[in-house]
Order: structure tokens, then C-alpha cells, then sequence
């Protein structure tokens, strides 16, 4: 997407290719170039998670300490509130780390200073950006499984099928999942094309929006 929304111009006509073409050379980016950033931003949010797990396992097994002790409680629960929180906070800049490093080729430590100036020079349009997004993911997710369980359902009682309720069951959950996956790859797409522009007019003045 970062690709193509700096460089379409110059790559208008060329068809051949136009799916696979950018797919591969991406793949292949990743795997010459990007894969040891990609690690370490997993890794970090992998800490993370096992992190709260463990938070969780000697909340599991300090339930009777917890109901004599309201400081113990109180700590471990605050604490993994932090922990979540963190974790979210990690997962949203991850996100954003890997869009500029695909689109300039940084590093993942420089990368997270890019977002970070990202989410402080444009927190206005960041939040409609992501606001905008969800809205859209949950129309998806919502809009498409019921419709496509509906279909199934009036085209198997027009068809007077003895069983009804199972197969229509399984169409929406197929739905759904197809659904869920579209929806990240739309997401994606569509901060993409928020970080492209706040770096087209920051650094070009908006010469490619």
C-alpha cells in the first residue's frame, strides 16, 4: 500500500503482474531486510503476555491470602491492570512500527520513535482514524456472518431441506471468520494509508495525496 501510494504514478500501465508483482517483492523484503525487527516486536509483546499470565496464575492460587489480606488484592489486581493496559498500548504501537518500517525501511527502535512523533503531532486525526476504523470492522464483522447466515437459511428452507438450523450455523460461523481476516488486512490498509499521508504532508507538502 506504502508502495503504491508513493510510486503509483510512475507504475501506471503496468498490469502485469499488478497482484502478485507487489505481494512477492514484499515477502521478499521482509524475509532480506525486516524479519529481526518483526521478531523483537513479537518478542516484546510475547514478555508481555507471559507476563500476565504469570499474574494471573498467583492470582489463581492466592485467592485465600487475597480474601484476608485487601493490599495484597488490590496490588495484584492494579497490577494487572497495568499489565493489560501495556499490552495494549504495546500491541497499537507495534502496529504502526511495522507500517513505517515497511515503508522507509527503518529499524524497529527507530521506528517506535517515528510513532511516537506520529501519535503526538497528529492525536486529532489518530483517534478519528482509529474510530473510523473499529466503526468499519464491526459493520464487517456484524454485517456480513448475518447476512450470509440469513441467505443460507431462506435458501435452505426454499429448497424445504429437512435440516435448516446446522448448516446455517456453519455458514455464518465460515462468514465470520472470513470476515475477521479481511477485516485486519482492511484495518491495515487503512492505517497505511494514514501514516502515507502524514508523511506525504509533513515531508512533500501533500504532493501524492
Amino acid at each position: 500500500v506504502s508502495h503504491w501510494y508513493f510510486l503509483r504514478d510512475k507504475e501506471e500501465g503496468k498490469t502485469s503482474g499488478w497482484i502478485c508483482g507487489p505481494l512477492a517483492r514484499s515477502l521478499g523484503r521482509v524475509f532480506r531486510y525486516h524479519l529481526g525487527s518483526i521478531f523483537f516486536g513479537s518478542f516484546i509483546v510475547a514478555v508481555v503476555r507471559f507476563i500476565r499470565v504469570v499474574l494471573m496464575m498467583i492470582d489463581r492460587y492466592t485467592k485465600k491470602q487475597q480474601g484476608s489480606n485487601f493490599l495484597l488484592m488490590l496490588t495484584i489486581k492494579c497490577t494487572q491492570c497495568c499489565m493489560w493496559c501495556l499490552e495494549k498500548t504495546i500491541k497499537f504501537i507495534t502496529n504502526y512500527c511495522f507500517i513505517y518500517i515497511a515503508m522507509q525501511g527503518a529499524g524497529f527502535c527507530k521506528a517506535c520513535f517515528l510513532t511516537f512523533s506520529l501519535i503526538v503531532n497528529n492525536p486529532a486525526q489518530l483517534s478519528i482514524n482509529t474510530f473510523v476504523r473499529t466503526i468499519l470492522s464491526w459493520i464487517q464483522l456484524l454485517g456480513l456472518p448475518i447476512g450470509c447466515g440469513w441467505l443460507a437459511n431462506y435458501v435452505l428452507i426454499y429448497r424445504e431441506f429437512p435440516e435448516t438450523i446446522a448448516p446455517t450455523v456453519v455458514c455464518a460461523i465460515s462468514a465470520y471468520i472470513i470476515a475477521k481476516v479481511f477485516a485486519s488486512v482492511f484495518a491495515c490498509v487503512l492505517d497505511t494509508l494514514f501514516v502515507c499521508c502524514c508523511r506525504d504532508k509533513a515531508d512533500y507538502k501533500g504532493k501524492y495525496m
